[in-house]
This record gives structure tokens, sequence and C-alpha cells, in this order.
């Protein structure tokens, strides 16, 4: 699977996309253990196209709150430039 062309709004994470990793830290804390990855809710793939069967959600984090992502995925978790975003830098 490809990383969408428009990329992943970072506010829709948690709406429309979540935050899974194959493990969670110990001890119960709400983080990724490893690679955190980025799908979208009711999928069972990741944006790099891992499946997603058995992994954690973590739903109260966004992107970020990740140190270490799969790269495809953190391409797409970069905020996007929108125009209206260009023209008001300026």
């Amino acid at each position: 699977m490809t990383v969408p062309a428009t990329g992943v709004d970072p506010r829709t994470i948690g709406q429309s996309w979540v935050i899974v990793a194959r493990h969670r830290q110990p001890a119960g804390a709400e983080a990724p253990w490893g690679e955190a990855h980025l799908k979208r809710i009711g999928t069972s793939t990741t944006i790099c196209g891992a499946a997603t069967q058995g992994w954690h959600a973590f739903w109260q984090l966004r992107s970020e709150d990740i140190r270490r992502w799969c790269a495809d995925c953190s391409a797409a978790a970069r905020p996007t430039r929108t125009v209206s975003g260009i023209l008001s830098t300026k």
C-alpha cells in the first residue's frame, strides 16, 4: 500500500485514523513499544501495508507524541501544506 497523495491531516488521528503498534510499553504504559504505524479506522492494514490483527491501538496519541515511526507511516503523518497556509505565511 502507498502513502496517500495528500498525506494525513494530523487533526484526524483518533477520528479517521488511529496510531497502532505490535507491542505497547511494559507495565501498562499507553505508548507503543517499537515502531508506531498509522491506519485508517475500520481497516485491517496500516498505510505501509502491514496487517494489524492483534495489534494495540493508541487512541489518545497524536502524531507529535510518537518518537519512532515506520518511514512510510511517518511520511503520511506529517502535516500537509495547504494553499491557504502558504498564502498566509507571506
